[in-house]
């Protein structure tokens, strides 16, 4: 487990180990939920990207799929 602290104006630093672990660089974007039991998740917008995109590939497939099929 690792801690950070938040400072005065609501900044909180994530450590280098993080950072590296994560490939977080300067200027990165990252998304941050909020689940119902309060905890975070974070990912870089990079993450998301991805994700969409193949999900949205996979759509796309799954359209193209019921086009063709007779009815």
């Amino acid at each position: 487990m690792t801690l950070v602290t938040v400072y005065t104006n609501g900044q909180i630093m994530l450590p280098a180990e993080i950072r590296q672990r994560l490939d977080i660089k300067q200027g990165d974007a990252l998304a941050f939920f909020i689940t119902d039991s309060r905890e975070i998740i974070m990912c870089k917008t990079t993450a998301i990207q991805a994700v969409l995109k193949a999900h949205a590939h996979e759509r796309e497939e799954k359209e193209r799929a019921r086009q063709l099929t007779p009815v």
